[in-house]
């Protein structure tokens, strides 16, 4: 199984409580946003940070074409006084560093990384990976999963899933084919 070095934490708030620092480029005068504050923490956002944060207020990037971070944020929490949201703020244990990952629905279920780590290691999940707030492991099917040949080639099928930690976005399954392609069983990726 994986070993990760990240903590995962859901903390609550609402668009207003939120306080968004940013950078200015000298040369361009483009408006980055560095940090968000989250409880009195400076946590770097991540672009799924932002992708959920649209989706949960229906804006998008372009409003911070005309206003600031700030201005948004309070027109939002004007217009919805008394939403919440969770928020997923991973922290990784060797570097320190902390990300903000998604925003989502208090009311919606999260799948968290602990329970998946163990719901994978008790099905058997294979080449487990996480990345920017989602697990991805690859499983054998209980049927039709045997190697088997095709035009000379070694396949065999397998299924992948993706599992989203942060509670934005649903865990999705599709199948894969696999085509050995040395004889130490060793395996080309392609879409």
């Amino acid at each position: 199984m994986v070993s990760c070095t990240k903590r995962f934490e859901y903390p609550f708030a609402s668009i207003g409580d939120l306080e968004v620092r940013t950078v200015a480029d000298p040369k361009s005068g483009r408006i980055t946003a560095t940090g968000v504050i989250v409880d009195g923490e400076s946590v770097t956002p991540t672009d799924r940070f932002w992708l959920s944060l649209y989706a949960r207020f229906r804006f998008n990037k372009s409003f911070f074409r005309f206003f600031s971070h700030a201005e948004v944020f309070r027109r939002a929490a004007e217009v919805e006084p008394r939403d919440r949201m969770r928020l997923c703020v991973e922290r990784d244990e060797q570097t320190g560093e902390s990300r903000l990952l998604a925003a989502s629905s208090p009311t919606r279920a999260i799948l968290r990384y602990d329970d998946l780590m163990e719901t994978l290691d008790n099905y058997e999940g294979e080449n487990v990976r996480y990345g920017d707030g989602v697990v991805e492991s690859t499983h054998v099917p209980r049927i039709g999963g045997n190697v088997f040949d095709i035009g000379g080639d070694k396949m065999c099928n397998r299924f992948v899933m993706s599992a989203p930690i942060d509670g934005y976005g649903l865990p999705s399954i599709y199948l894969s084919l696999l085509r050995e392609i040395c004889s130490n069983g060793m395996i080309g990726y392609s879409p």
